[in-house]
């Protein structure tokens, strides 16, 4: 199903997903830390250099395409608060496609009647057209969606390979 996305010429569009808010395994913090961590000490650096960092670059009038993963590491109990504190005071209006980490937010979200009032929230990927092209995201890897009609790679010998951002783009 085809998303109708209409954007003015003083709008940016942007794409970003894994913000993996409160992820204390993504910090120099933990000492099972991932072998690719994010150069932070404690969580709330790394959480508040994702926050800055966002309202530094996208304005309010933008709109950005989240694909998947906003929090981790939080109990329900503390997710509309954790929601309410990161992801929704961000610039821009905010379309999130499901990540594999943010099915239980989501549900808990809505089972507290969270306002998503500057959030469209999309189930798995995004269909739309963007200066005449067709554009296709989602959370997974491409891998997943191979059988899906708007998998247009035809060739079994083109495959991207997913890097993570170095610590240089943090």
């Amino acid at each position: 199903m085809e998303y109708n996305l209409e954007i003015d010429e003083n709008q940016k569009l942007w794409f970003i997903s894994d913000l993996h808010f409160n992820h204390r395994k993504l910090t120099q913090l933990d000492e099972n830390k991932f072998e690719i961590a994010r150069p932070f000490n404690t969580i709330e650096e790394m959480n508040n250099t994702i926050f800055s960092n966002w309202q530094n670059t996208v304005k309010p009038e933008d709109i950005v395409i989240f694909a998947g993963d906003l929090i981790m590491n939080t109990p329900m109990s503390k997710i509309v608060e954790e929601v309410n504190k990161w992801f929704f005071p961000l610039n821009g209006f905010k379309i999130w496609l499901k990540g594999n980490h943010d099915g239980m937010i989501i549900k808990n979200l809505i089972k507290r009647n969270f306002s998503f009032n500057d959030i469209s929230l999309h189930r798995n990927y995004l269909y739309f057209k963007y200066k005449n092209k067709d554009i296709f995201i989602q959370h997974y890897e491409y891998q997943n969606f191979e059988k899906h009609p708007l998998f247009l790679e035809k060739n079994p010998n083109y495959r991207t390979i997913k890097h993570d951002p170095s610590v240089e783009f943090m």
